[in-house]
């Protein structure tokens, strides 16, 4: 094994095209982000670490994982999902567009949640998408954020 690195990155990236095309794309993603959502410090790290991809399924992935995580602790994962999507908006718009919608959707989630920290966040993070349309970042799912505030 001459490169471990670039085998574990080739595993890492089979594994991720397999969860787009198995799952996300038939819009069964939960099966298996829910479970690992349920291991909070990982899936946080995953979830962050998929959003800063260049590659922006990646970031709709990391946005779905942290759409699961359920948990206090991990309030702050959106907002910075969110936070780097506005960064990149700019240059590459409907890539920014499609991720939004998981964090819009990731959002939605949050805002059902039994803790009312993660429901605030959740809230928090649809809010701050409103505003945004009605400044210049036009996410095309605001009217779904104002619907689900």
């Amino acid at each position: 094994m001459a490169d471990p690195w670039g085998r574990l990155s080739s595993i890492a990236s089979d594994s991720l095209e397999s969860l787009w095309y198995d799952f996300a794309k038939q819009g069964e993603e939960s099966a298996v982000l829910a479970p690992l959502a349920s291991f909070v410090t990982a899936a946080a790290w995953l979830s962050e670490s998929l959003s800063m991809s260049d590659d922006s399924i990646n970031r709709k992935l990391g946005a779905m994982l942290a759409g699961f995580i359920d948990d206090p602790r991990a309030t702050g994962i959106l907002a910075r999902l969110l936070e780097r999507e506005r960064a990149i908006y700019a240059s590459t718009p409907l890539d920014s567009n499609s991720v939004g919608e998981d964090i819009m959707f990731a959002a939605t989630r949050w805002s059902g949640s039994r803790h009312n920290e993660v429901r605030q966040a959740g809230i928090e993070i649809l809010g701050k998408m409103v505003d945004d349309a009605l400044q210049d970042i036009h996410w095309n799912t605001a009217n779904w954020a104002a619907a689900n505030v």
